[in-house]
């Protein structure tokens, strides 16, 4: 493998800026229609008979062929992905096609395959396969896959997002359409410290990270107890403001002090944690990362020009079905009340009239695609 030319400014460190955030944690999941299908069916049997759970009924649609099957499609989705990562995804990949020009080598993107996975041979986070995720021989991430836990996934880690251009991964990903985001993190650097963890206590304080219900917060603070007796948070403090498993939380933390950082020791980093629990992540999130960041609180709408809120897909769905419920009932709301009033049927009947002949994942276009990505 050729070794990377020395290209640009490599530096991290730069000032305030409104629009400066950065991607420092990113899990994708990858789809499969057939997967897609069979979850639709298995929530349908739950709802019907909850004697089992989900995952049970789930499991039981699945044959060890069609296992086998959609394992071995994950598995090259995986290696198609990886391929792209390398020739179309690396950061420097323009760079390198520029150098090589200069050169008269010839660009040849297998010469700087710096991404590389190791497969484990045993399964992680209840995926029967995984591998670990390399960057030019350093760890940085991890990918598991199985026909069982629903797909495939792939996660980068700091480090690893450091060598991602994301405005190339957003189009890779809209372009093979199975490709969804489970977690990103969006972190905004504030070298100098101006908004720092004073600043985030007295947002919280003044209901500015209030969207539709009252967040919960954490404070901690670490350090050395000094001689006159006094608390010393030398090692930094931190400031969490809601809770992981709601699918949305920011942390403010000293990081300078986290890393003794000396040439930047009042160092804060603002960082949304999002995950697709009752929400879709928009791909849009991976070129315009500061527009989600900034929309996440309103605390956070200055960091930015722009803001975007990602709204939970439940109350959306919920509205869009109460709108369309408005108009049926309007148009055969009458209808229903003869069937059931002069005809004798039951509410069961009709709707079993209504949806005879119907597949399982057959709704309103106008709700469908969030309806199957809500239900996965």
């Amino acid at each position: 493998m050729k070794s990377l030319p020395k290209t640009g400014n490599h530096s991290t460190i730069q000032a305030h800026s409104k629009d400066r955030c950065i991607i420092d944690y990113l899990s994708l999941v990858f789809d499969v229609e057939e997967l897609e299908r069979l979850k639709m069916q298995a929530k349908l049997m739950y709802q019907a008979d909850r004697e089992k759970t989900f995952q049970d009924y789930y499991k039981s649609l699945l044959t060890i062929d069609m296992t086998s099957n959609i394992d071995r499609i994950l598995a090259g989705n995986i290696e198609q992905f990886i391929g792209l990562l390398n020739s179309k995804m690396n950061k420097s990949y323009y760079d390198l096609v520029e150098w090589d020009e200069m050169t008269g080598e010839g660009f040849n993107s297998a010469d700087y395959a710096f991404w590389t996975i190791q497969n484990n041979h045993y399964g992680r986070f209840k995926y029967a396969h995984s591998a670990n995720l390399f960057f030019d021989g350093v760890l940085v991430g991890v990918v598991c896959w199985g026909a069982e836990n629903f797909g495939a996934m792939i996660s980068f880690t700091g480090k690893a997002c450091g060598s991602i251009d994301f405005k190339a991964m957003h189009e890779i990903c809209a372009d093979l359409g199975y490709v969804r985001i489970s977690r990103i993190d969006l972190a905004h650097d504030d070298f100098e410290g101006h908004f720092n963890v004073d600043t985030c206590r007295k947002m919280f304080k003044s209901g500015l990270f209030t969207v539709t219900t009252e967040p919960s917060y954490q404070y901690i603070e670490s350090g050395i107890l000094l001689k006159n007796g006094n608390l010393k948070p030398s090692n930094g403090r931190s400031f969490y403001v809601g809770k992981r498993n709601n699918g949305k939380m920011l942390r403010c933390y000293e990081k300078g002090k986290q890393l003794k950082d000396e040439d930047n020791p009042y160092w804060c980093r603002w960082e949304v944690e999002l995950r697709n629990i009752d929400r879709v992540i928009p791909l849009d999130a991976l070129s315009e990362p500061q527009k989600y960041f900034a929309g996440a609180y309103p605390a956070l709408n200055h960091f930015s020009t722009s803001q975007e809120r990602i709204k939970l897909k439940v109350k959306k769905l919920t509205a869009s079905y109460k709108h369309l419920e408005k108009y049926a009932k309007q148009g055969y709301g009458k209808l229903l009340n003869f069937a059931i009033q002069v005809l004798g049927k039951t509410p069961e009947e009709i709707i079993a009239d209504w949806t005879e002949g119907l597949e399982i994942d057959s709704f309103p276009s106008r709700i469908r695609t969030d309806a199957l990505v809500l239900s996965t």
